[in-house]
């Protein structure tokens, strides 16, 4: 009786030590991955600091996709959720911090599931928003400037006057335009409803420096975002692809020409991507470029002259990277865009990879399953073994050679 006491004691010694170990490994872990590894990442951001009084903050925020609970109700899809949820909030903290900005503009793409979600969900998702972008939603008086158009997953990929539109119309305060600090107008150019401002001639907005905001592209062909629609081609849709294609090539060149933005910011593909070209152009099938994707040159900071722009005849489109991991991009992160003195200051502020944290989460499971399953269970049975048959030998043997420290 003593002895089988005795093995109970030693066996739990030895649980109570592993699992000192396990969650020292993993508090060490947590830490780094969890909030050490984000303030690192922002001190590689570049800091754009302003030349006048009247300079203009932006930060910029693409496609954050927060997951929905349609398509899987089980208790991973909770985790994925949660998990997705608090790297989004931490990533735009620092962002946030780092920026100071005047102005959030959120382009579109805010849910994931938005489009198919009834009122319900619709609500339980806006919450989210909230907590995940607190920061945005403070009503004093000297917090930026909140805007916010909608994308494709929130209204539905060919919009329209239907109740989707109306319900992010409502909950997210959109607006056909917002002037900003530093004599700026923002349009909410929607090329998916081909909506666009009403054009006042007596009110040109000469005198305000005119930015386009929208989820898809301006400049680019909307044959790709065409080609994304998920149903059977048949002659009917193929038909139907064909008139919104050239609707929408319409619609961008009618934008263009009423409103003559200086800069357009969108978002869509998920990338660092810029656009400039001629004017007269707009109809030539364009391809974007890479911007701050070279590691050489990926927290540079680019500047860009808006007078000289407009006076060439040109138009510029920044492309703005999704910020959310779950999208399958590597390169992830935040558009930061200060307006001084008639130029443009352009960087990205690349966030953390989470699918690396989330591996070497797994890694380390599998390294204490491994160690548990393979080395120490086998040697305290071996040793419990010894020890009721009696063999002598036994006496000899380290008990604390069993234990993980």
């Amino acid at each position: 009786m003593f002895c089988n006491k005795k093995i109970i004691c030693l066996i739990c010694s030895s649980v109570r030590s592993l699992w000192k170990a396990l969650a020292f490994l993993m508090l060490v872990s947590i830490g780094y991955n969890e909030f050490l590894i984000n303030l690192l990442q922002s001190l590689k951001w570049s800091n754009i600091n302003c030349q006048s009084s009247n300079c203009t903050r932006i930060l910029f925020v693409a496609d954050s996709q927060i997951l929905g609970d349609t398509n899987d109700y089980s208790w991973i899809s909770a985790v994925a959720n949660f998990d997705s949820d608090w790297h989004l909030k931490k990533t735009f903290s620092h962002a946030f911090a780092h920026a100071r900005p005047d102005v959030i503009c959120f382009l579109g793409d805010i849910f994931d599931e938005g489009s198919s979600a009834d009122d319900t969900q619709y609500q339980r998702y806006y919450e989210r928003f909230r907590e995940i972008f607190q920061m945005t939603v403070d009503d004093r008086e000297d917090s930026p400037q909140v805007i916010i158009v909608p994308g494709d997953s929130d209204i539905g990929q060919f919009g329209g006057n239907s109740p989707k539109v109306n319900r992010f119309r409502k909950m997210f305060y959109e607006k056909e335009m917002w002037l900003g600090k530093g004599n700026i107008i923002f349009y909410n150019i929607n090329r998916i409803t081909h909506e666009m401002p009403s054009y006042d001639s007596d009110n040109k907005h000469d005198n305000y420096t005119r930015i386009f905001l929208s989820h898809l592209p301006i400049l680019e062909s909307d044959e790709k975002f065409s080609k994304k629609v998920n149903i059977k081609d048949n002659k009917l849709t193929k038909s139907f692809r064909k008139r919104n294609r050239i609707k929408s090539k319409q619609f961008a060149a009618k934008a263009l020409e009423t409103f003559k933005p200086h800069l357009i910011f969108s978002g869509h593909h998920h990338q660092s991507l810029i656009m400039k070209t001629k004017l007269k152009r707009l109809h030539s099938p364009e391809i974007p470029n890479s911007l701050n994707n070279d590691k050489k040159t990926a927290y540079a900071m680019n500047k860009f002259n808006i007078d000289d722009i407009f006076e060439n005849n040109e138009v510029l489109e920044i492309y703005i990277p999704t910020c959310s991991y779950r999208m399958g991009e590597m390169d992830i992160g935040f558009g930061y865009a200060v307006l001084d003195n008639r130029n443009l200051f352009y960087t990205v502020l690349w966030t953390t990879q989470r699918f690396y944290q989330l591996s070497f989460y797994l890694f380390l499971l599998f390294i204490v399953v491994f160690y548990i399953l393979v080395i120490k269970i086998p040697d305290m049975i071996v040793y419990i073994g010894n020890r009721l048959i009696g063999r002598e030998s036994y006496k000899n043997d380290r008990p604390y050679r069993y234990l993980p420290l």
